[in-house]
């Protein structure tokens, strides 16, 4: 009988060690069923909240919750449950939680409570290290939010907070760097200016300013096209954040971001601002404005430009512009398109002759290229 029971023994530890071995242990029923054993056995609760399309996600089904010492760790510590946000409790849940980016990693107690929280693709050892700060009440993020709230703002604390909202891609990550940054004499220590290329967001900050006069410096460490990318992102999502903002606004950003083409953007950026505005007047008068100091040699912006004019201004002068583009597009790259624009604008202008030349050729080449010239054909008719 004793070597039945020591059997038994030996066959339950080496099922333990094979569970341990196949990784993390989903639990399949509703999430309060997982809330309610996390209570029972005086664990966490660890929620994978995933979609199916996303691509980090799988890697963590593949590669991560399989590990057997995830496996053995999480097993031990926590009761875990992998729940689509896109289906059926998973709506909810991600409503619940505030679950906008995949995949979130999210730890709770057995009350449901968040108390520590990532997001992203983790290899097995960087997820154990996650775990690890889920465990420990000091570095929870629910923890150091708290201390945040209560006033609490020193170097130390900032640095750390902030890191661990980053890790959790929480929209608060801009603000922090910031409050942290305040804090630092000097912006070009390795560590500030991890955290400047980073996180910050506000390119009215001390911190953002010092990120363009040494761009150079930011080169080096990240190279020029990520930190050229990087200075384009935040001034693109703080005008997109902004809407109510002015263009003389927008204009002394773009002097800030962009020292050494600002003219040249913020030309292009007011053309731009009057199209999505859908100001007319405003988008013909900055777009002569903008082609007489930066002439183009693009022969699809050019036609597209003249069409532009054709169809939203009886302007002689205006018109007389948009003409020459169109004869200008023709020349770099001869095409149906661009013969038509030509041919239309001059019609416009009561100039019968070139009207019907470019007319007559834009059907030419609409027959060679298999394109629809009947309107074309249309204005011919009318010109003669």
């Amino acid at each position: 009988m004793n070597h039945i029971k020591i059997s038994l023994l030996a066959w339950s530890m080496v099922l333990g060690q094979l569970v341990s071995a196949q990784g993390i242990q989903f639990e399949h029923g509703p999430f309060q069923e997982t809330l309610d054993k996390a209570g029972k056995e005086g664990k966490l609760v660890f929620l994978d909240a995933y979609t199916t399309w996303c691509g980090p996600c799988k890697l963590l089904a593949k590669n991560t919750f399989p590990d057997s010492a995830v496996g053995a760790f999480f097993n031990k510590h926590f009761v875990a449950a992998k729940i689509d946000m896109e289906k059926g409790e998973g709506l909810d849940i991600a409503q619940r939680y505030g679950v906008n980016v995949y995949p979130t990693l999210i730890f709770t107690d057995a009350k449901g409570d968040i108390v520590h929280r990532a997001a992203g693709y983790f290899l097995p050892p960087a997820f154990l290290v996650l775990a690890e700060k889920a465990l420990n009440p000091v570095t929870q993020l629910a923890t150091l939010q708290k201390r945040y709230t209560a006033g609490e703002r020193d170097q130390a604390f900032l640095l750390s907070f902030l890191n661990a909202l980053a890790e959790a891609y929480d929209p608060q990550t801009g603000i922090i760097a910031n409050k942290y940054l305040a804090t630092q004499k000097d912006f070009g220590t390795d560590i500030n200016m991890e955290i400047i290329a980073r996180h910050v967001e506000d390119p009215t900050s001390p911190a953002f300013r010092y990120m363009v006069e040494h761009q150079e410096d930011f080169d080096k460490k990240y190279s020029k096209p990520n930190v050229d990318a990087r200075i384009q992102g935040i001034f693109d999502q703080y005008i997109a954040a902004n809407p109510g903002i002015t263009l003389p606004e927008i204009d002394k950003l773009i002097r800030t971001a962009f020292p050494e083409d600002a003219d040249l953007k913020a030309s292009l950026f007011t053309m731009s601002w009057y199209r999505n505005h859908e100001d007319v007047p405003g988008f013909l008068a900055a777009a002569a404005s903008h082609y007489e100091k930066y002439p183009t040699d693009d022969p699809d912006e050019l036609n597209e430009t003249a069409w532009i004019f054709y169809k939203n201004t009886d302007n002689k002068e205006y018109l007389q512009l948009a003409a020459k583009w169109a004869e200008k597009s023709i020349q770099i790259n001869e095409s149906f398109y661009n013969t038509d624009t030509a041919a239309s604008l001059y019609a416009k202008l009561d100039e019968k002759k070139k009207a019907i030349k470019f007319a007559e050729r834009a059907i030419e080449l609409a027959a060679q290229s298999g394109d629809d010239a009947s309107q074309t054909k249309a204005l011919l008719e009318s010109l003669k």
